[in-house]
């Protein structure tokens, strides 16, 4: 019965971490959408180049 009890705290630890990464990403990805979609609003339509899309992209953190 120990043993069940020590697997079931593993489990719950693991589904926990796993939570906290999915929810930490989904922030991250909001954030980074966010600073995307500023970025669009203030380019002019001229200065849309492929370039520019690159640098951008580019400079975001990983």
């Amino acid at each position: 019965m120990a043993d069940l009890k020590a697997e079931d705290k593993q489990e719950t630890l693991q589904r926990l971490f796993v939570g906290i990464i999915i929810r930490v990403g989904w922030i991250r990805f909001e954030l980074d959408r966010q600073a995307f979609l500023d970025w669009l609003v203030d380019i002019s339509p001229d200065s849309l180049s492929r370039d520019n899309i690159r640098s951008f992209v580019l400079e975001q953190p990983m």
